[in-house]
């Protein structure tokens, strides 16, 4: 999947220290997508230190090269992402 990342995101991911291989990694191989108001949501479940985080990835894939726009890392995986962890 080629994709690109807006302003937005790259910001945000260097806010929250969140790499470009993680989310490239992510796309890859998702746990979970989902559509949420016409954006596509990347969930992969992963591992820092130990613990289980829950990333997501908020992609437009309505146009080309799709536009990651913002991703975050949250402890509250069973808020978002329905698993048997």
């Amino acid at each position: 999947m080629d994709h690109v990342y807006s302003q937005h995101a790259i910001n945000q991911l260097k806010k929250r220290n969140i790499s470009v291989d993680l989310i490239n990694d992510a796309i890859k191989k998702p746990d979970h997508i989902s559509i949420e108001d016409g954006i596509t949501v990347i969930s992969k479940i992963i591992e820092i230190e130990t613990k289980l985080y829950l990333l997501r990835i908020f992609m437009n894939q309505s146009i080309l090269p799709n536009v990651v726009i913002t991703a975050y890392i949250t402890s509250k995986i069973e808020k978002y992402y329905e698993s048997n962890l």
